[in-house]
């Protein structure tokens, strides 16, 4: 497997996204929102709250990018590096608040339509793993249940992808 998710030619130069685990991916979603408390007006925005975290996966010529190299890249350089941290999972079923399907990485999912409850009980167990938890509260991988350990290290874009799933409105 490649070193990196994708490698797009930009005005800036060669910019690689690296792979990256769930946890490197919540740890810089708190960074953005840090920056978005401490400058609403300059990074409240989601599109500019992951932008900051694209740039944390980022490199152009070895070096890491910045919100200042993105902000000289052109829209469709951008898409690309983003498409490739967020790609959908595949929904087979949907049926009585439980969606199956495969992430990202080919593993297959079964997962309850969140609830209230399940909101609860991840804040219960730590507000800090909260994401964490709230995926292993709801989400067994190939038929198994999973701790929130495991979904710590996980794929980063199978927890982009699953977190995408539970905030969807349930079609029954």
């Amino acid at each position: 497997m490649s070193e990196y998710l994708i490698e797009v030619q930009t005005s800036q130069g060669l910019a690689k996204v690296r792979h990256f685990k769930a946890h490197e991916f919540q740890k810089l979603s708190k960074e953005a929102a840090a920056l978005a408390a401490a400058d609403p007006l300059q990074y409240g925005s989601m599109e500019a709250l992951f932008m900051n975290v694209l740039a944390g996966l980022t490199t152009i010529d070895g070096r890491t990018i910045t919100i200042a190299d993105l902000d000289e890249m052109y829209e469709d350089e951008i898409t690309k590096l983003t498409e490739a941290l967020s790609p959908a999972a595949k929904i087979d079923n949907r049926e009585n608040g439980i969606i199956t399907g495969s992430l990202p990485s080919g593993c297959q999912f079964e997962m309850e339509l969140p609830k209230g409850k399940h909101m609860r009980r991840a804040g219960e167990l730590g507000e800090d793993e909260k994401p964490f938890h709230f995926v292993a509260l709801t989400t067994k991988i190939d038929g198994n249940p999973i701790s929130h350990h495991d979904v710590r290290l996980w794929d980063g874009r199978d927890f982009i992808a699953i977190k995408n799933i539970g905030g969807e409105v349930p079609k029954n």
